[in-house]
């Protein structure tokens, strides 16, 4: 017997997909440290109902982190740390 395969999802909210999303491995295995950490204040719903917002405590100060379902049913992030990788891992985390 075959395996069963995976049925493909749109949900952008998929782990699967959002971990695809990350800039590279290191990233996802960073996110869910920031995660495990507890460095979220309190997740709100961004004003537009679009997605989520809500600050990190990182190592260089506190974040505003927020993310949304884009035009085309993708996910947008956007973070004021200072990291170059887009997604950064706090983006990453709030998505997980």
């Amino acid at each position: 017997m075959a395996p069963k395969k995976s049925k493909p999802t749109n949900d952008p909210w998929d782990v699967a997909l959002i971990e695809a999303k990350a800039p590279d491995p290191k990233s996802v295995t960073e996110a869910r440290t920031v995660l495990a950490k507890g460095d979220f204040g309190k997740v709100e719903p961004r004003a537009d109902g679009k997605g989520w917002w809500t600050v990190c405590k990182g190592m260089t100060g506190t974040y505003e982190v927020s993310v949304k379902r884009g035009p085309r049913g993708g996910l947008e992030s956007h973070c004021t740390c200072p990291s170059r990788k887009k997604p950064c891992k706090h983006a990453l985390a709030l998505l997980l």
